[in-house]
């Protein structure tokens, strides 16, 4: 099939997009280990080292890396794609425009920031600000991974977002401390400070959210006190 690729990012607005040249590793840039990654993803001794690679750039990676996971088809491109493919067709049946190549970036740099782990932490406000963006889809869903695999180093950021005056940002608080139950035990407090709330449904997801993380610890102290009696939280 002819492609013609159309791969320009579109800029995120919560961030400056860093045209300083991109960081290397053994003379390769980092969009050449992401993609070497990629291409490898489980397999050895590729994979490993291709991981080692990003694990080297470390910080430097950040800021490109979250560029690109941000990435989303404007609208204005996705109408020129859907009328210009459609004239296209009718010259060649395997001509069409896509930005391909950016979408798959952007799955790359998002696989490659689970691999930096907490060299990740100084970006959790925009990865807060993209997850609760609602005008984002699939950047939306790798923000909130990025942000789960961070785990404890996140969760200070996201019990902040409780007190949050937007609500969606609350909401997001709260559904993704529940996804971090292992980990949030401290927010215990805050939740319960949420049972008060006016709004129907931050307290039904304050509830739930602490209910999951009760649940948690219920089932380490069965797994490691299996004699110890404890009621499981929903008696």
């Amino acid at each position: 099939m002819w492609v013609i690729g159309i791969s320009l990012l579109a800029v995120p607005s919560l961030l400056v997009f860093h045209r300083a040249r991109e960081p290397e590793y053994q003379k390769k840039s980092l969009s050449e280990w992401i993609e070497k990654y990629l291409s490898h993803f489980d397999r050895s001794p590729g994979d490993r080292e291709a991981v080692q690679a990003i694990k080297h750039i470390g910080t430097n990676a950040v800021p490109f890396l979250l560029g690109w996971m941000l990435y989303e088809t404007p609208r204005w491109k996705a109408n020129l794609y859907s009328s210009a493919n459609a004239t296209m067709a009718a010259l060649h049946s395997r001509w069409r425009l896509n930005d391909d190549r950016a979408v798959n970036k952007a799955q790359m740099a998002f696989l490659a920031l689970l691999v930096l782990g907490p060299d990740v932490k100084p970006a959790i406000p925009d990865l807060i600000r993209a997850a609760t963006d609602p005008q984002r889809r699939r950047s939306r869903e790798y923000a909130r991974g990025v942000m789960i695999s961070l785990s404890g180093e996140a969760v200070p950021a996201v019990v902040a977002c409780l007190t949050n005056e937007d609500r969606t940002v609350r909401l997001f608080a709260l559904e993704q401390l529940g996804d971090m139950a292992r980990v949030a035990q401290d927010s215990m407090p805050s939740l319960e400070q949420l049972f008060t709330n006016s709004d129907w449904e931050i307290r039904a997801a304050a509830t739930n959210t602490l209910l999951k993380i009760r649940r948690y610890v219920w089932e380490e102290d069965k797994r490691l006190f299996p004699q110890s009696g404890r009621h499981h939280p929903h008696d």
